[in-house]
């Protein structure tokens, strides 16, 4: 079972059976960290850097996240959920080979927040931690891509106005219910610029990101489906509609 199809049953699944089933395949604590070190042998410095950092990519995603970020060296990048900083390392690293001046925008409350079921799970996989920002802000300074990033530790909603309007790249990783990721796909889309690239994580891995997808992504005439890489499902937003 792929670890995708793994973590969309987990989550089909009352608490204790999840942490039952999930100690016994490795799931929690181990399989977190077996996730979190892929990439460690790319030839991409930065896609081997981010293996250091704990989080959930999977294979042929880093890759990916990588050609989405540096195929245009105009406009920033902002990702909606950062963790510890894995993909927002691949982000930062792009800006700093491929387009120097330009930032990585980090929005995430950095506490962990998410369904009580999720919750539970950060509190099984991080051995009690209750937020995130340290272990962001030490990945950043140790691997040398602090001065890229402007972290904003709060919700999409909050931080939006600082959100600069001309970004190249969006990615959404935070919420995976329906009304979360709608919501913060609703908040970003205008900020990205025509030609951009909206990509959202855990397609076929939450129903939530699966029927905003479904349900709105597919059919808004911004948008035009690039392709899907395993998770990462990667929309261009254009000025016209699709069939005009």
């Amino acid at each position: 079972m792929t670890a995708a199809l793994l973590r969309r049953a987990l989550n089909l699944l009352p608490d204790p059976a999840v942490k039952l089933i999930s100690q016994a395949v490795g799931a929690d604590r181990r399989g977190y960290r077996r996730i979190s070190r892929l990439g460690a042998d790319s030839e991409n410095p930065w896609i081997a850097k981010s293996s250091s950092i704990d989080g959930w990519l999977f294979e042929g995603e880093h890759e990916f996240l990588w050609e989405l970020a540096i195929e245009s060296t105009h406009g920033d990048i902002v990702e909606i959920g950062s963790w510890m900083g894995k993909s927002a390392c691949i982000f930062a690293g792009a800006c700093i080979d491929h387009a120097p001046g330009t930032r990585v925008y980090c929005v995430d409350p950095l506490t962990m927040l998410g369904s009580p079921s999720q919750e539970a799970y950060h509190q099984r996989i991080t051995k009690g931690l209750t937020g995130t920002f340290f272990q962001f802000i030490q990945h950043a300074s140790e691997l040398g891509y602090y001065n890229q990033i402007v972290p904003l530790a709060t919700t999409s909603s909050l931080a939006e106005p600082a959100i600069p309007g001309d970004c190249r790249l969006a990615f959404v990783d935070a919420r995976h219910d329906y009304q979360g990721v709608s919501t913060d796909t609703r908040l970003i889309i205008p900020k990205i610029r025509p030609g951009g690239v909206l990509a959202l994580h855990d397609a076929g891995v939450y129903d939530g990101v699966d029927q905003h997808i479904e349900q709105d992504l597919k059919h808004d005439p911004r948008l035009s489906l690039i392709r899907q890489v395993h998770s990462v499902v990667a929309f261009r937003k254009t000025e016209e509609p699709k069939n005009s």
